[in-house]
């Protein structure tokens, strides 16, 4: 299941035809449809913002002729946004069991940006307690920091030290701005298991103020405008890119750096290499078989 979106991403990065590729993208949405059924509202909204992504990727770099995007579909789908948007933030009073407010169609569209999941209440949070974040934490690449700091892999023979996750230990000694920011505002219901996510601009305003959303920004626009080039040869490099684009999408919600981190963990490389092993395995023994084949009917 930790796998599943590693190697649908490997999937994607081969290229496979739009006839290949429907029935696996398919139950991709259904799996986002069934998130938002269970209260995951951010699921839904990442994995579908993904795939369409994918499929104007795929219309830009295809040479075969087949058409992924047609300009009908990009129509109704920027006339049906606004209905979604709005039906996402009234789905937010649903699940959470409260009742439904709703006033105007226009306010309440704005109100999804401006409340969407618990964004902007992380970025209050980090500029009211600013000041109790001037020690040099680097949170935009926390995930990286407290991975070598705290993951396993790396403290074999000093688990005992690791401080447990939800304690003060953890959060004042760590990296992450999730943990700390919501220890700082919200102490007993962080000490009680709870969480509230991140957000990447929080993160770079934490440890680089304005100056340092700018540029992050700017890095992730970059990024993005290298996925516009994708070679057919190279699915390892391709992998790489979907990948960090799943989960740079996570990113109003989620760690600045987690498209990095989740690349840089031990599993993901494990997979890679064994997938990469596994390929050129298979394929070596299918052109032997193909070559024997061919040598057997020339000799005929």
């Amino acid at each position: 299941g930790e796998f599943a979106p590693d190697t649908f991403c490997v999937f994607l990065a081969t290229f496979p035809s739009k006839k290949e590729c429907k029935p696996i993208l398919t139950l991709y949405i259904l799996y986002a449809i069934i998130g938002i059924i269970v209260g995951q509202r951010g699921a839904f909204i990442y994995n579908t913002v993904f795939v369409i992504a994918y499929l104007f990727y795929r219309n830009k770099n295809e040479n075969d002729g087949e058409i992924w995007m047609k300009k009908g579909y990009v129509i109704l789908m920027i006339c049906a946004l606004p209905f979604l948007l709005v039906a996402l933030f009234l789905y937010g009073y649903v699940r959470v069991g409260n009742d439904i407010v709703y006033t105007l169609f226009s306010e309440t569209l704005v109100k999804f940006f401006v409340n969407i999941g618990s964004s902007s209440q992380i970025i209050k949070d980090g500029f009211v307690y600013r000041e109790q974040l001037t020690d040099f934490k680097f949170y935009s690449i926390g995930g990286i920091l407290n991975y070598f700091k705290y993951g396993r892999l790396f403290n074999l023979f000093s688990l005992d030290s690791i401080p447990a996750a939800h304690t003060a230990q953890y959060a004042l000694e760590g990296h992450s701005f999730t943990e700390m920011i919501y220890y700082l505002s919200m102490a007993s219901r962080y000490l009680g298991g709870e969480g509230a996510g991140s957000c990447f601009i929080a993160e770079l305003f934490a440890d680089f103020g304005y100056i340092g959303i700018a540029i992050g920004s700017a890095i992730y626009g970059m990024f993005f405008k290298s996925l516009a080039v994708m070679k057919k040869e190279n699915w390892l490099s391709i992998t790489l890119k979907i990948y960090m684009m799943l989960n740079m999408l996570k990113a109003p919600r989620g760690p600045y750096d987690d498209f990095l981190a989740s690349i840089i963990n031990v599993y993901f490389i494990l997979l890679m290499i064994f997938i990469y092993f596994a390929v050129e395995t298979l394929y070596g023994r299918t052109q032997r078989n193909s070559n024997i084949k061919m040598n057997r009917e020339d000799t005929c």
